[in-house]
């Protein structure tokens, strides 16, 4: 996981080849037919967070980065992950506010960022 921010280059912000993902999960076989479920944590140390600024506003737009590997193929994803809109599921995300302290967030959601639109 990693913090959205203008002054990061877009390469190093999404899941791409050159960016090294810690592995969290491991399958040894993968049956044709079979379906797994992984679940686990994604936490973002506070250090590590760099607020993006807007006047005294301070966000936080949280970029979760995926590597699946198998024999001859990977797939890489990157979700934007924030709160959903009141208006409409379909708008874009809120990035959280940090600057209202710590707070439950319960309709928070996820939209997979397209790499070539980024």
């Amino acid at each position: 996981m990693i913090g959205a921010h203008g002054a990061v280059p877009v390469e190093q912000q999404l899941a791409t080849d050159g960016q090294p993902l810690e592995l969290r999960h491991e399958i040894a076989r993968i049956e044709p037919g079979e379906r797994i479920e992984l679940s686990g944590e994604l936490r973002l140390p506070l250090a590590q967070i760099n607020p993006i600024r807007s006047g005294a506003i301070a966000l936080f737009v949280p970029l979760a980065r995926f590597r699946a590997e198998a024999t001859g193929a990977t797939t890489l994803a990157t979700f934007v992950v924030g709160e959903l809109q009141q208006t409409s599921a379909s708008a874009a995300l809120l990035p959280f506010r940090l600057d209202l302290g710590p707070r439950i967030y319960s309709q928070v959601s996820q939209r997979r960022i397209d790499p070539l639109a980024a």
